[in-house]
């Protein structure tokens, strides 16, 4: 009750007088003619004023107008009457909110994919000013897997005034059908995905992000990060690429050494990827060298890099 009182003297007088609503960000000469006729001498688009902040109101007394209409030369026939000001605010309704969020996630003409649904749970019902809406994506929250059973949140904007911006919010699901890669059957973190263990089904899915799908050749002889479950959806960013070396694993050494080029097997002391540095022994010598994994199974030996054990 203390805060509201503080607001409303913050605000100047209190009037009975109706409230003229200005839309801008300032109170002109012909705002005013409203309320004291001869204001309408003066040039309409002249200031006398900054505008309320939405939802408050601005108050000007009879004094204030006596003083505005001194300094402009008017002579007053009577004591003016308070002036009240407010900028219009309004409660946005689903409908607004709806159209917003559709318009956002409209394709356009020759994109790919399906129709997204949008279903509003929940949005903000408090006073905002008169203005246009937009939700860019940057506002939008992901769920967690990309379950699209799960309510979001998604910030947007309304703007008004004189490029003033208001935030406004909606809780959301978002939904389309798309393709997508699911684990026939349980997977083991770190074992190699294997013929037949994944396949690819319709289901209805989070939009976002729009990433490519993997079809279970390239899932194949890939390694999950983590355990996934039977029937759940295998995203690409839970596998990882198998090792082209494995440590023990007995590999192709290619070994240079200016014109002489020599080939033989070795096992990897190390497990690498493609442009990983390891160390390899030769089988018959035991002489470690060390290379660079250059394909699976293959490694390159340059007679600089050699390291006597």
């Amino acid at each position: 009750m203390t805060t509201l009182l503080l607001l409303l003297l913050a605000q100047g007088p209190v009037s009975s007088a109706p409230c003229l609503a200005v839309s801008g960000d300032e109170i002109h000469n012909g705002d005013l003619a409203r309320f004291v006729p001869a204001f309408a001498a003066l040039d309409p688009a002249g200031r006398v004023g900054f505008a309320p902040v939405p939802g408050a109101r601005r108050i000007l007394s009879p004094g204030e107008i006596a003083n505005l209409a001194r300094r402009a030369g008017l002579a007053l026939s009577s004591p003016p009457p308070p002036a009240c000001f407010e900028r219009p605010t309004q409660i946005l309704s689903r409908t607004q909110i709806e159209d917003a969020l559709h318009q956002a996630l409209a394709r356009k003409p020759g994109d790919p994919g399906a129709p997204i649904e949008v279903e509003v749970v929940d949005y903000s019902k408090y006073p905002v000013p008169i203005g246009s809406i937009e939700f860019p994506r940057t506002g939008l929250s992901y769920p967690i897997r990309g379950d699209a059973n799960v309510a979001v949140e998604w910030l947007g904007r309304l703007h008004y005034g004189n490029g003033q911006v208001a935030t406004i919010w909606a809780r959301v699901k978002l939904k389309t059908v798309r393709q997508v890669l699911v684990a026939a059957g349980p997977l083991s973190a770190g074992a190699p995905i294997e013929e037949g263990q994944v396949r690819l089904e319709p289901r209805a899915v989070f939009p976002f992000p729009e990433t490519q799908v993997l079809d279970p050749e390239q899932a194949a002889g890939r390694i999950p990060r983590r355990s996934i479950a039977q029937g759940e959806i295998v995203n690409a960013a839970y596998l990882t690429e198998a090792p082209a070396v494995r440590r023990g694993d007995e590999v192709a050494v290619r070994f240079q050494d200016g014109g002489l080029l020599l080939r033989f097997p070795a096992t990897a002391g190390a497990t690498g990827q493609i442009g990983d540095a390891i160390v390899v022994e030769n089988e018959a010598s035991h002489v470690r060298l060390r290379g660079v994994v250059e394909a699976r199974g293959q490694v390159l030996v340059k007679v600089a890099e050699r390291e006597e054990r």
